[in-house]
């Protein structure tokens, strides 16, 4: 406590000995009460002549302590600063140069705080006591010199090559019989005293696709056609075959009816007929669904059904060229059995290769790395003395 009064008595005595030296008498620039939020921060700023004498009073009005009290001569030098005080009295700081000072007062509790602030000058003579204490912004130019690297383009190297280019020679079509010479199967009926599963099916098991670094072998289409009655049925695919004979003669590689139908020669097949004949439910299924058709669900999923004496269908999208299906079949006769001949055939695709010598003249850039300087300009503003 005695320490304060003594400090106070000090500060009293040479704001005195000031006025005494230079005759003049404090010019007060601010006076007021500042409400300073919880954590929370205000900043004043105000100009000062050369030998100006600042004199700074602070008082928190309800006597609580405020965290932070700082005087900063701009732009970054601190020329006072204190800590958790409720009161200052008389704080003298000497300006060495027109400056802008800020006065820096932070709050650092939740609670609000009401401080009393007062700041005078004490001119250093009669000539300075007319000062203009405000401030302007002013823009500064900072240039800088940036090294950096840059690859400049001197010439091009020539290098001859020889380079090995896969190229194609020649293409055909093959055909490759899936069920060789025809598939005979006899369909049961269901019977009306011993009751037999009126259901077969025929696997189709589509060759794999093969790819070599001469040749590559690719499905890309399939077909099948099959009649009720074996021997009706051979008869009406002897007839398919004369009615198509002149009709794919311009497909090489192509002579089977059902070939030249998966890939679209001709339109259609015939299929048996006669009164005597009966039909027969089909479809094309997986093997998940072929179960389901064996069993009687209803519920089966097939990629292409129909409902007669004989039946066909091709397929030419690719992921339906690859992997194994069934021809299913159901006799709806629950009287007699129906025999029926399956066909299937694909369509194979041979591509030949072989890898031809070329000489390349590769041409290359050539480049150097020079380092040069950018200039970078940055401007930036600080607050100035008006005057």
């Amino acid at each position: 406590m005695k320490i304060k009064i003594l400090r106070k008595f000090i500060a009293l005595v040479l704001i005195i000995l000031l006025i005494n030296s230079f005759g003049q008498t404090p010019i007060t620039i601010y006076e007021s009460v500042l409400k300073l939020g919880a954590l929370s921060e205000e900043n004043l700023y105000y100009s000062f002549q050369a030998g100006d004498n600042i004199v700074f009073d602070f008082e928190e009005i309800n006597g609580k302590e405020l965290k932070e009290i700082e005087i900063v001569e701009l732009p970054s030098f601190s020329r006072y600063m204190d800590f958790q005080q409720t009161k200052i009295q008389n704080k003298l700081v000497y300006v060495n140069q027109k400056s802008v000072f800020q006065f820096r007062l932070k709050n650092g509790a939740i609670t609000g705080r009401v401080c009393k602030i007062k700041i005078q000058r004490i001119p250093e003579s009669a000539e300075k006591q007319s000062f203009n204490t405000g401030w302007e912004w002013d823009t500064k130019y900072d240039t800088a010199y940036i090294p950096y690297t840059q690859d400049s383009l001197v010439g091009y190297d020539s290098l001859w090559t020889k380079e090995f280019v896969k190229e194609e020679i020649g293409s055909y079509l093959q055909e490759e019989d899936l069920l060789p010479g025809g598939k005979p199967v006899t369909i049961k009926s269901s019977g009306i005293l011993v009751h037999d599963n009126p259901r077969e099916f025929v696997e189709i098991r589509l060759p794999a696709n093969i790819y070599t670094s001469n040749q590559t072998k690719k499905v890309v289409a399939w077909g099948f056609w099959f009649g009720v009655g074996v021997s009706s049925a051979e008869l009406t695919f002897l007839n398919n075959k004369e009615t198509i004979k002149n009709m794919v003669t311009t497909v090489a590689g192509i002579s089977d009816p059902i070939a030249a139908f998966a890939i679209g020669a001709v339109a259609n097949l015939i299929i048996p007929s006669g009164d005597k004949l009966d039909p027969v439910r089909y479809a094309i299924t997986d093997l998940y669904n072929k179960e389901l058709f064996m069993k009687g669900n209803p519920n089966y999923i097939y990629y292409t059904n129909g409902f007669g004496k004989g039946g066909t269908g091709r397929f030419t999208e690719p992921n339906m060229c690859q992997g194994v299906y069934y021809l299913c079949m159901k006799n709806e006769n629950i009287h007699d059995r129906i025999d029926v001949i399956v066909k299937a055939v694909a369509v194979v695709e041979i591509k030949d290769y072989q890898y031809v010598e070329y000489d390349r003249l590769k041409v290359s850039p050539r480049y150097v790395t020079r380092h040069k300087e950018r200039m970078e300009v940055k401007t930036s503003q600080v607050r100035v003395p008006i005057e």
